[in-house]
């Protein structure tokens, strides 16, 4: 039988059909259960008799966290600063990420994780991830929430600034002053410059 963790001491009560039949065993009456306690019971006339074996396992109730981890493709995890105590995570994204990896690992080995796995990102706006850990004993972890936004594309392809150096000297100064309006220029080279 598995029973919550929570519980801490079982009393085995056995009655015998036959009024005469003696019970007797191990760990019977009032025991203090460990991880898994196994309880021998044996019914019947002093000779003999059927013997009943109940074996009762404590469901482990953790539901913590060991490690989180919420990666993009170039395994940077946005959660490296998580605290089990904050529920809500706000995190902004490179625009060239459209997915991210969750990957929570409880401590206990028995409990399991709701929203591990890929997680598709809205080009705009806000996706919401929610996960939480569950206990072998049904115990539920709180929901954490993790807001995710992609920064803007990039709009523009021009230039902030340009030089042209010819033997060391600038060339690109007076008509010439380089403007990211301005796509063409002609600039004269001496024919001896090597640079």
């Amino acid at each position: 039988f598995a029973i919550s963790n929570s519980v801490n001491q079982v009393k085995i009560v056995a009655e015998p059909v036959t009024p005469s039949h003696t019970v007797s065993g191990t760990n019977t009456g009032i025991s203090t259960l460990t991880k898994e306690t196994t309880f021998n019971v044996t019914v019947g006339p002093e000779i003999g008799g059927q013997k009943y074996t109940f074996k009762l396992t404590k469901k482990d109730d953790d539901c913590s966290i060991s490690s989180i981890y919420l990666v993009d493709g170039s395994a940077h995890n946005y959660l490296d600063i998580f605290n089990v105590g904050e529920l809500t995570y706000t995190i902004e994204i490179p625009y060239k990420e459209t997915s991210l990896t969750l990957n929570v690992v409880p401590n206990s080995s028995t409990a399991t994780v709701t929203g591990n796995g890929v997680k598709p990102i809205a080009e705009t706006g806000t996706t919401i991830i929610t996960f939480f850990v569950k206990a072998e004993d049904g115990t539920l972890g709180p929901t954490y929430t993790v807001n995710v936004t992609r920064k803007a594309a990039q709009a523009s392809n021009e230039l902030d600034g340009m030089s042209v150096k010819v033997d060391g000297e600038e060339k690109l100064v007076g008509d010439l002053t380089f403007s990211p309006t301005k796509k063409t220029y002609k600039i004269n080279v001496p024919l001896t410059a090597d640079k």
